[in-house]
């Protein structure tokens, strides 16, 4: 999966110019001044022109929208999924893919899987679990 983070390496050099360029004011250097504040402000139209996100698989970072799942495409994959369970009873975890789209919708997740085969709501928006004494 890739995982970016967001790169500040322009800004931070901008800065360190115009540092330089404030020390050059104080000494009366204006082409020098000039100069590194030309450079900043060309480093930051850049900065602001890009989208500044690199790819870092070690950081805990962001996942650009592009790179997800949209509501239909994980409404599609939760039913899928609840399909296949039924069918193995669970047997290769398939809950724990159905909880995440869940979580992912912000819909209420199961505990269990005999949870989810108690649940006779007819929606993923809620859960009904009746009773142990209701018929």
């Amino acid at each position: 999966m890739k995982i970016y983070i967001h790169d500040y390496s322009k800004p931070s050099e901008a800065d360190n110019l115009l540092y330089k360029a404030k020390r050059f004011m104080a000494k009366d250097l204006c082409l020098e001044c000039k100069k590194c504040i030309e450079q900043a402000t060309l480093l930051l139209r850049q900065y602001l022109a890009g989208d500044n996100m690199v790819i870092d698989r070690d950081a805990i970072g962001l996942i650009k929208a592009e790179d997800t799942f949209d509501e239909h495409q994980l409404a599609f994959i939760r039913d899928e999924f609840a399909c296949i369970m039924e069918r193995t009873n669970n047997a290769n975890g398939e809950l724990d893919i159905i909880n995440k789209c869940c979580r992912l919708l912000e819909d209420p997740e199961f505990e269990s899987y005999e949870e989810f085969e108690k649940n006779n709501s007819g929606t993923w928006a809620e859960k009904y679990i009746p009773e142990e004494d209701e018929p």
